[in-house]
């Protein structure tokens, strides 16, 4: 089933030529009867293809430049740099063409929730970034000596104990030793020379000393290059599990032979099991909790109110924020839209039958030629015109003050129903508002379904231009 063609309407009485009844003409064709050709027609193209606002799409690219490099360096912060780059590149893609309405113009749901997803993960991943930026090498001055305090304290704590000991018994030996020869060269109350009963007390003493200090320099001196190493260089984390190591290898009975002395503290043993609260306390100790879980750092930075965190999260959103301003107004097409939405003056009147026939009957009473609308002597032939009298000057008095299109003819005898146009120009201005006005108004009473009743007054609306926007195009 073959369609019709779509039409135009045409009245004629463009362009100083007279006026004649109503045409209906092919779409881009010219009218038989005058010649002219359809009014206010765009091609195709410029209805398909909108126009964009170049220096706010250079100015968009720009910014999206921006919040791509924020976005891949704090994806380098969680993710290897194959993935890292790759995230970032799709985020800040999409986000790009969505905004800058390069893809799904079709669906506008799914297009927002791309934006919506894609700007969210932008920030998130920004967040990184900047907080990087602020905190910089204070922060991470800070962190590396909450772990060298940690170690120090480890070290004090557990190694030193053990080395104290080792000193300790080599020093009892040592003074062991010097009252063995002194027992034995008689430097006593006796004065007798040799190796008596507390002789051999002592050389059992002393024994008993060397074999503690003979299994405990081993242990001092595996334990030392585990405990004392240069932390210089290494990262909180490195230093976390360099010394749990260290700590693992210290036995809680190094020395069964002094039931007094712990090797490894009880405090200490429980931080060897992962799953313990001691072990995220120590932990805690030597890392920020924040940064190891760092898919969290964001939330819980912010929640203690570091002033840093805040001030990062301000930028990215403020960032991304303004991406999606600047991407609404893009299209140059869209602003006239709203624009021309706005370019009326509202007049309301109570007519009899439809107001596309009101316009129509107005349409045929100008005289183009001599630039006159002169509906007097056809008030007495058309009932309907005549009931519309008053509404007639209600309009055209309106198109007088506010456009000066018309002017009441006083030299008329008539002149409250003769009025002349002031110009060429603003005949043809009339003439095309009036069509374009008809034409809205025919499809107004189509979606009402042609329900209006010719012998009835009717409200009817009718938009006219303002003048200042007249004035700026």
């Amino acid at each position: 089933m073959n369609k019709k063609p779509k039409k135009w309407r045409c009245y004629g009485g463009r362009n100083g030529q007279p006026g004649h009844k109503e045409t209906m003409v092919n779409i881009r064709q010219k009218c038989n009867k005058c010649g002219e050709d359809q009014p206010n027609v765009s091609t195709s193209s410029e209805q398909t293809k909108p126009k964009k606002d170049v220096t706010l799409l250079a100015l968009l690219t720009v910014l999206n430049i921006g919040s791509g490099y924020t976005t891949i360096k704090g994806a380098l912060q969680m993710f290897p740099v194959p993935l890292a780059w790759s995230v970032g590149g799709v985020i800040q893609t999409l986000l790009f063409l969505s905004t800058s309405r390069y893809i799904l113009n079709h669906a506008p749901k799914r297009r927002w929730l791309t934006i919506l997803v894609g700007s969210t993960l932008s920030i998130y991943t920004s967040f990184f970034a900047y907080y990087e930026f602020l905190t910089s090498e204070g922060q991470k001055q800070q962190a590396l000596e909450r772990a060298s305090t940690a170690h120090d304290s480890l070290v004090f704590e557990v190694y030193t104990p053990i080395e104290r000991k080792v000193s300790n018994l080599k020093s009892e030996i040592e003074t062991k030793e010097l009252r063995i020869e002194e027992e034995i060269a008689g430097n006593r109350a006796s004065g007798l020379p040799g190796c008596g009963s507390i002789c051999k007390q002592l050389k059992n003493e002393k024994e008993e000393l060397q074999n503690r200090y003979n299994k405990l320099l081993p242990v001092a001196k595996n334990l030392k290059s585990l405990f004392e190493y240069q932390i210089e260089g290494k990262t909180p984390k490195a230093i976390f599990e360099t010394d749990l190591r260290a700590l693992s290898k210290v036995s809680n009975d190094c020395l069964p032979e002094d039931p007094n002395f712990d090797c490894l503290p009880q405090e200490y043993e429980r931080v060897l099991n992962p799953r313990s609260t001691d072990y995220r306390e120590f932990r805690g100790k030597y890392i920020d909790e924040d940064s190891i879980y760092i898919l969290l750092q964001p939330y819980h930075k912010i929640r203690k109110l570091e002033p840093p965190a805040i001030a990062a999260g301000v930028l990215a959103i403020t960032l991304d924020g303004l991406i999606i301003a600047l991407g609404t107004g893009i299209e140059v097409s869209e602003q006239k839209k709203k624009r021309k939405k706005n370019k009326t003056d509202i007049l309301t009147l109570s007519i009899l039958g439809k107001g596309s026939n009101f316009i129509e009957q107005l349409l045929h009473e100008i005289d183009s030629k001599n630039l006159t609308i002169n509906y007097t002597n056809s008030q007495k032939k058309d009932l309907q015109l005549s009931e519309n009298k008053t509404s007639y000057l209600l309009l055209l008095n309106k198109i007088n003050t506010n456009l000066g299109w018309v002017e009441n003819d006083k030299r008329n005898s008539s002149s409250e129903a003769h009025w002349q146009i002031t110009s060429d120009s603003n005949s043809q201005k009339l003439r095309d508002w009036l069509i374009n006005e008809r034409e809205r108004l025919i499809n107004e009473e189509m979606k009402n379904d042609n329900k209006t009743q010719a012998s009835k007054l009717q409200k009817v609306t009718f938009r006219l231009p303002r003048p200042q926007d007249l004035s700026s195009e």
